[in-house]
């Protein structure tokens, strides 16, 4: 019910054409049950949020206080899931630009559009929670083709500081972790100011 509320918000705030609206969920877009087959999915994921034009977070939470409310990574049952962070990755660092996310925090409320750029500040997909270990060095591999392709895509366009602090980032980023998520990126100057 959430999922279905938020696409009609969606599409009412956005005028979309209802007809023209298509959804591709990862749970079972990615196949679960077969290793082989849940890779090629895994390494899609890239393509996939590329072709999308909006990521919607569902929550049940009716209400998010303090950091949860701006950042999806910080959602209560969301944001620790090592997935989870990974697609919101994919989303913010999508060649072309950061896609729109869209927080539906339960089927009466409002979305909010969240900054999908500035989810990726304190987000470490690597460091979040995996049920299955093996998926995080997966995901490692898969940001840094993702990484890559932003690295060229900001040079090409001239933006070296935004190529100078993704470069920077990529170690948190791909970075595993025993401490499941837990942690701060490193700080930079400036942080303070």
């Amino acid at each position: 019910r959430t999922i279905c509320a938020g696409v009609d918000n969606l599409i009412a705030k956005q005028g979309l054409e209802q007809d023209a609206v298509m959804l591709w969920v990862d749970w079972f877009s990615i196949h679960q049950g077969d290793r082989p087959l849940k890779l090629k999915g895994v390494e899609s994921l890239i393509k996939y949020t590329t072709l999308c034009q909006y990521m919607l977070v569902p929550t049940e939470e009716t209400e998010l206080e303090g950091a949860a409310a701006l950042f999806p990574n910080r959602i209560p049952g969301y944001g620790a899931r090592g997935w989870c962070r990974a697609e919101l990755m994919c989303a913010s660092l999508a060649p072309g630009g950061a896609k729109d996310v869209l927080l539906v925090r339960s089927k009466d409320a409002s979305p909010i559009f969240l900054d999908a750029s500035a989810t990726n500040v304190s987000l470490s997909p690597c460091m979040g929670d995996y049920s299955n270990e093996a998926d995080r060095g997966r995901i490692a591999r898969v940001l840094d083709r993702l990484i890559d392709a932003k690295l060229d895509e900001e040079l090409e366009a001239g933006r070296v500081a935004e190529y100078r602090r993704l470069q920077c980032m990529r170690s948190w980023y791909t970075r595993a972790s025993s401490e499941g998520g837990r942690g701060a990126p490193p700080r930079s100057a400036g942080d303070d100011e």
